[in-house]
């Protein structure tokens, strides 16, 4: 098999992008792949240099381009990937099979980023970038202070940038102008504007143009501020009330702050962001009761922890994503990792996926982080539902009462004539909770497990009664390990 990374738009990856073409050639090696280049110039690359003859490959990836730039200048492939850095510095990438940005796959497919466990991401990593000020093009720029309070941001973009040009219609700075314009008539409050870094233009001599810009958007009124030249974002976004902007990676950073993004453009955030299709309803965006921070949160974290690259491991992750290999456990446990232990869970596992048939239902009853679906998804191609008490957004999860008829019509549903092939319960732990679940789904099930059969912990006494009243063919796994005290999984086979 071959891969073809070809250097489309920029041939030299020099130091800031070889890091990332280098894993990316490691992965798709790792996967049986010959690693051809063309046209690319890469320190640290194993690959040989392109032929006529490697036309057509089998993936060929392009760099810094969408699926709209290539029409008639292609190496035709079984699978073609586009290749773009992004924020928050200088390794994260994404790859894609549209484009990037605007313009790629998640900004027409919802990904599942609703059900992620952030953990300590924001306490972390977004706390580390933020206060080393970093950015994706290199050294931190100066910061600069601001004297405003509780204003509204508007985060320019290069007009030229196809993210502009391709991904949106029309003139950027006409819509700029439009958008200022437009806040400073219908609110009071100050508009602070910070253009592009390289408005200019990133070679550029002069400031001709950002200073003529500066001087039209401050005309508009007393209330705009307009910031030019090399500046950081961070002192900007965290004095503000709101970031208003049009397809620009800031909105990535404005997350980072927990700030609610206004934009046009349809940005491939649009999921959390106020979605400003029409000028007339900038009056209704600006109230910001439509600002959800949990959900906003959550894709931030989904989109730099999974789906983006920064390093072999996660190069190797969106490789065989792209590829449409299945994760291995040890991968779902790093990423997604559930309130199990992990030799007792990974054991169950392997004991069950023999008697399992080919994408398999999965119910599961209490969901605590809903990580379990990961793997009986990731492992076994399952169709999965989880039911909890808590509403978890999204396909995959039934909000209600497990012990409801209403719940249960809806299990029911899913299910269309189905069997439940395998039943994890580990929802309300009383003797009488456990029991009922067991009555109302365990008949409709070709195996049923319970959570916490184990006697270490005073809150398992219920499950762990009725787990030895059940008789039949029962099978236990209760491994222990550091600071881990087996709860214990229980199965029955029927």
């Amino acid at each position: 098999m071959k891969a073809v990374l070809w250097g489309y738009s920029y041939s030299d990856m020099k130091a800031s992008w070889a890091r990332q073409m280098v894993w990316l050639g490691n992965a798709l090696r790792d996967n049986g792949y010959e690693v051809i280049k063309k046209d690319l110039i890469c320190n640290g690359l194993d690959a040989r240099d392109y032929t006529p003859a490697d036309n057509p490959c089998d993936v060929v990836v392009y760099n810094h381009v969408d699926l709209s730039d290539i029409v008639g200048n292609v190496v035709k492939a079984n699978r073609t990937w586009f290749f773009k850095p992004t924020v928050p510095d200088e390794v994260h990438t994404t790859l894609d099979t549209l484009g990037y940005g605007p313009f790629s796959s998640i900004s027409y497919d919802k990904p599942d980023f609703e059900s992620v466990d952030i953990g300590d991401f924001f306490e972390t990593k977004v706390k580390g970038w933020i206060d080393k000020g970093t950015i994706k093009y290199g050294p931190a720029f100066a910061q600069e202070t601001i004297p405003y309070k509780d204003y509204w941001l508007v985060i320019g973009q290069c007009g030229g940038d196809s993210v502009n040009r391709r991904h949106d219609f029309g003139d950027y700075f006409t819509k700029l102008r439009q958008v200022i314009g437009e806040l400073a008539r219908i609110d009071k409050r100050d508009i602070v504007v910070k253009l592009h870094p390289f408005t200019d233009g990133k070679d550029a001599t002069d400031t001709i143009f950002s200073d003529k810009l500066k001087g039209e958007l401050e005309k508009i009124s007393d209330k705009v501020h307009v910031y030019t030249g090399r500046i950081g974002i961070h002192n900007f976004i965290e004095g503000a009330r709101a970031v208003i902007l049009g397809n620009s990676g800031a909105g990535f950073e404005a997350m980072m702050h927990h700030k609610p993004i206004i934009a046009w453009g349809k940005p491939e955030y649009h999921w959390i962001a106020y979605d400003l299709r029409h000028l007339a309803d900038l009056i209704r965006a600006i109230k910001l009761d439509w600002f959800d921070r949990r959900l906003s949160d959550k894709f931030l974290y989904w989109y730099l922890e999974g789906y983006t690259l920064y390093n072999q491991e996660t190069a190797n992750r969106r490789v065989n994503e792209l590829l449409d290999i299945k994760p291995d456990f040890e991968t779902l446990w790093r990423e997604h990792r559930p309130a199990q232990g992990h030799t007792e869970y990974k054991m169950f596992l392997e004991f069950i996926k023999d008697k399992l048939p080919d994408n398999p239902t999965v119910l599961e009853i209490g969901l605590r982080k809903a990580n379990q679906r990961w793997f009986y998804k990731g492992l076994f191609n399952a169709d999965y539902k989880g039911i909890d008490i808590r509403e978890f957004k999204g396909p995959d999860f039934i909000y209600g009462d497990s012990g409801s008829a209403e719940t249960l019509a809806k299990v029911k549903a899913w299910l269309d004539g189905r069997k439940i092939d395998l039943l994890f319960i580990d929802g309300d732990h009383t003797y009488e909770g456990v029991k009922k679940d067991y009555a109302l789904y365990a008949p409709l099930a070709n195996i049923v497990v319970l959570h916490d059969i184990n006697t270490n912990n005073k809150n398992n006494i219920g499950v762990v009664k009725f787990w030895n009243e059940i008789k039949g063919n029962k099978v236990e796994f209760k491994i222990s390990e550091g600071d881990y005290h087996a709860d214990g999984i229980g199965v029955i086979l029927k």
